[in-house]
């Protein structure tokens, strides 16, 4: 119904004010439970199992079924989490950049679409306070687009940063650090939310993203996205771009 784009998902839910015992009778436990350092004593972080299609929506269904019956909330505190298997394309720099100008070049509208409280929020900060379209060359090898993203030509440094989990660049909304150390694009923009539509609709918007940077990539079209202001046509472009469908519009345009 909702998920089209036959990728890996996994999702780190974040809620609080629930029932923890409630909460681990009703859990599938395919799922892990953590804490997670932003949220306050009740605060839970759930990470679904990679998966994707019709399993992927049973578990996202599954997983906020019970976070209801729970008592849980999604606070403004909380956040949600989405990876996206990149295990392909980690050693790949032109398709890993392929991916970063498409997201950059479309940020803007990502942001128009969640809560002001998330636009200047510590844990999904844009990638333009940060970084510069054209610092992101097609044509860079792997170290060079390794030292962009961290700033810094240090091999050794390089070395240690992809080898932990809490580097600093991971809080960008765009987090391409997760794919160095875990295999895996994260996307954090999106405020806590326990409705699964919301989710998938949310996810199948950033899979088709995705798959258009990995196999349909045209730096025109890119380019005229990143030179247009946030606003209705961009959204259209987008939807013509990308291959949203109808649902997905209307998503979009509420």
């Amino acid at each position: 119904k909702f998920s089209t784009i036959p990728r890996f998902v996994g999702l780190e839910l974040e809620v609080e004010k629930g029932n923890i015992k409630k909460l681990w009778k009703t859990l599938d436990k395919t799922n892990q439970l953590t804490h997670d350092g932003s949220l306050d004593m009740t605060g839970k972080e759930i990470l679904t199992p990679p998966s994707s299609l019709d399993a992927l929506e049973k578990q996202v269904n599954e997983v906020c079924e019970s976070l209801i019956k729970s008592g849980y909330k999604a606070t403004a505190q909380c956040g949600l989490h989405v990876h996206i298997d990149g295990r392909k394309i980690v050693k790949d720099p032109k398709r890993i950049v392929q991916l970063v100008q498409t997201i950059y070049a479309v940020e803007d509208m990502l942001f128009s679409m969640i809560p002001p409280s998330r636009w200047t929020n510590h844990y999904c900060q844009r990638l333009s306070d940060f970084y510069i379209f054209k610092n992101f060359d097609g044509k860079a090898k792997i170290d060079t687009l390794e030292s962009v993203w961290y700033k810094t030509q240090s091999m050794g440094a390089k070395k240690e940063r992809k080898a932990r989990k809490y580097d600093d660049t991971r809080y960008s909304g765009f987090n391409l650090h997760s794919l160095f150390y875990r295999g895996s694009v994260e996307f954090r923009y999106h405020s806590g939310t326990i409705n699964s539509n919301k989710i998938l609709m949310w996810t199948e918007i950033l899979l088709r993203i995705f798959d258009y940077a990995m196999e349909r990539y045209d730096p025109k079209q890119v380019t005229e996205l990143f030179d247009m202001q946030t606003s209705g046509d961009k959204a259209y472009m987008m939807s013509k771009i990308f291959g949203f469908s109808e649902s997905v519009c209307r998503y979009m345009k509420n």
